[in-house]
């Protein structure tokens, strides 16, 4: 039996190849200039390894029983260094059948002209579990690699796949079904240079992997402009390389690595989708006394929103070397409106240095998705963000509790309702993301939270979450409605109920480890000044449980009305 592939052909990039045979498998590094490698085993149990050397190279056969150990690879000792002529080497091996259950091999191809290694400005390996960048030009900062969705975690799962970047690889769970790439979920992570600098870009390199699941595309957004895509197979780790050399002189550069779906397989975007070795290359020159550019700008999601107006944090980042003299948000209902011909513009003109701003958005539209960019503007031109987006609140919203960046402050409400923080009635709340999947796929976004201990036997002696609200001056408000999202650990609350002004609005069993949509309908709750609504959690006879695990809710929204209150009776 002889197996074996061929790589002419290919770009210089080193590749990992693997080739399965019964328990051994063969691992090869093979660039252009060793075109193919073959692994045969004959009825007496020894391997050929048989490979075909170019002129100008030395090649060496290397082994590991374990790819986990980065300093694991050993020579063969039975195996002499050769130089290549155009010849097919071959190699009996008759150790590779001893010791290891399985055992890796590969080929190492050096050659004599071989270029020097490009300039690092920033490397990505997540050795060490962690998520900033290893390496690092000393006049260059950067960013840990985030995710605009979700959480990213590093794992050390499937090293057979990972043969050439190694493990651990940083993975983002679910949410990769937008099929938009400019607003599709991302990694992302920026690189800064040292002030009097700015960055000459060369290539980005990275490798990746999709699950079953996962996006079936892949694109990277530079600076927010969508510059290269790939379809992503299910399963295989590839490889990229994608030029920047037109990419110079930048003070700043925003690098976001988006998954999304397109119509090369199918896919439900619930998967995963990985990323490892992310390398950016170039250099750092020194900016000339005279030079200038366009200044840089970056905006975050809104402070506080409501159903047609929003309160939006931005930041000049850069000013370009000459005096900002304009800067603001523009935005638009349109996903792919062009922030420099169209949209509406709130400015503000004046001479700025660089630091945040804060913009009102007035005049939304409610229930609708708000695309925006933060800009800037100098001398030389303007800079522009990348795209962010929100929602404004449905017009029947009261208030919106969605937790982001671990806030138990609402996250929009009613212009005339006026709401306090989410409390408990006793325990610490935690914040948290376990099962991020299950919660994405219901319209969730990290964190949830959740407190730990629900032994109470009936929906009013229980623990309890609690939202008090109460109208502004000369408005009363009528409640139709409170659904969120919940899930309780198998230890956790048995049944989950709605009560508000200590009256029960709803009552339902609650599952194991499954996240529900809970709908409680309220009647009777008409022209209010003031309501108590608590969410609670206690144990019936629907399942077993201790009740000493945990309740966990997300998504929190209060439904209703308002009205203006009547004028006050004539003495």
């Amino acid at each position: 039996m002889k197996v074996g592939f061929n790589m002419r052909g290919l770009c210089s990039v080193r590749r990992a190849v693997l080739i399965y045979i019964g328990s051994l498998m063969a691992v090869a590094w093979l660039p252009t200039y060793a075109a193919s490698l073959y692994l045969s085993r004959s009825s007496n149990g020894e391997w050929t390894l048989e490979f075909l050397a170019a002129t100008g190279a030395v090649h060496s056969l290397e082994y590991t029983d374990d790819l986990q150990l980065s300093n694991g690879w050993s020579a063969l000792p039975d195996f002499t260094p050769v130089e290549g002529s155009e010849d097919w080497i071959e190699h009996i091996e008759t150790n590779s059948t001893a010791g290891a259950a399985q055992r890796f091999f590969r080929i190492r191809s050096v050659m004599d002209d071989v270029e020097p290694p490009k300039p690092v400005l920033a490397l990505y390996t997540f050795t060490g579990d962690t998520l900033e960048a290893e390496e690092t030009d000393p006049l260059v900062s950067t960013s840990a690699l985030d995710i605009t969705s979700g959480s990213v975690s590093t794992q050390p799962n499937n090293p057979e796949l990972w043969t050439g970047s190694g493990i651990p690889q940083a993975r983002g769970i679910s949410g990769w079904s937008n099929s938009d790439p400019l607003d599709a979920k991302a990694f992302f992570f920026d690189l800064t240079a040292q002030s009097g600098h700015f960055l000459v870009l060369d290539e980005l390199a990275l490798s990746a992997r999709a699950t079953e699941n996962g996006p079936s595309v892949m694109s990277i957004i530079f600076n927010d402009e969508l510059i290269y895509t790939a379809n992503m197979p299910n399963g295989e780790v590839t490889d990229h390389v994608i030029d920047l050399s037109a990419y110079v002189q930048l003070t700043q550069a925003v690098v976001r690595v988006a998954g999304w779906m397109n119509s090369s397989r199918p896919s439900t975007g619930a998967g995963w989708f990985e990323v490892d070795d992310i390398l950016v290359n170039g250099t750092v020159e020194e900016i000339p006394p005279d030079f200038v550019t366009t200044p840089s700008a970056a905006a975050s999601g809104p402070t506080m929103r409501d159903q047609t107006s929003a309160s939006l944090a931005a930041n000049v980042t850069q000013s370009g070397g000459a005096t900002v003299t304009e800067r603001g948000i523009v935005w638009s209902v349109d996903s792919t409106f062009d922030p420099l011909e169209s949209g509406t513009l709130i400015q503000e003109v004046g001479e700025f240095t660089p630091g945040p701003f804060s913009v009102e958005l007035m005049g939304l539209p409610p229930g609708t998705t708000i695309y925006y960019y933060a800009y800037a503007v100098n001398s030389v031109g303007t800079g522009l963000s990348p795209r962010y987006s929100f929602n404004t609140l449905s017009e029947n919203t009261l208030v919106l509790y969605e937790f982001t960046g671990e806030s138990l402050a609402p996250s929009g409400h009613h212009p005339a309702i006026l709401p306090e923080e989410l409390t408990a009635s006793s325990g610490n709340i935690n914040f948290g993301w376990v099962g991020a999947s299950d919660w994405q796929a219901m319209g969730a976004e990290n964190p949830y939270i959740g407190i730990q201990g629900w032994t109470a036997t009936s929906q009013f002696t229980g623990r309890r979450f609690e939202i008090d609200l109460a109208a502004d001056n000369g408005w009363l408000f009528s409640v139709t409605g409170v659904t969120f999202l919940a899930r309780a650990t198998a230890a956790g609350p048995s049944a989950i109920g709605v009560t508000m002004d200590e009256m029960s609005m709803h009552a339902e069993n609650l599952p194991p480890d499954q996240v529900i949509l809970v709908q409680g309908s309220v009647t009777n709750a008409v022209d209010l000044e003031s309501a108590a609504i608590e969410i609670q959690g206690w144990l019936n006879d629907s399942r077993e449980t201790t009740g000493g695990g945990h309740l966990r809710i997300d998504n929190v929204k209060i439904s209703g009305s308002v009205s203006a209150a009547p004028p006050p009776e004539a003495p």
